[in-house]
């Protein structure tokens, strides 16, 4: 599986007070604004999953992921993670010496 993902995003942040009654948090007619800032940007994401199974004698099972992923947030020096995973199950129920109920 690849995904690809563009996310653009604008902030805007409105700081201020209510000079008729300080202890009023609301922006009414009242309130004066301090300070307003605004932000917007773009980050790009690239993701690869790949997973494999494998079974033997319908008892043993391993589970072999691997997935990486590059995103512009990550910073320059080092853009792509990669994040490997294993699992394992064994039905024991199967096995001769496990005593059925």
């Amino acid at each position: 599986m690849l995904t690809y993902n563009i996310d653009r995003n604008n902030s805007t942040e409105i700081q201020y007070y209510n000079s008729a009654s300080p202890q009023l948090k609301s922006a009414d007619a009242a309130a004066i604004i301090s300070a307003a800032t605004g932000s917007y940007g773009t980050s790009k994401y690239l993701g690869m999953f790949v997973q494999g199974h494998y079974a033997m004698k319908d008892r043993y099972f391993l589970t072999v992921t691997g997935k990486t992923e590059g995103d512009s947030r990550y910073g320059a020096d080092n853009p792509y993670s990669v994040f490997p995973a294993i699992g394992g199950a064994w039905e024991i129920s199967k096995e001769s010496f496990f005593s059925r109920c």
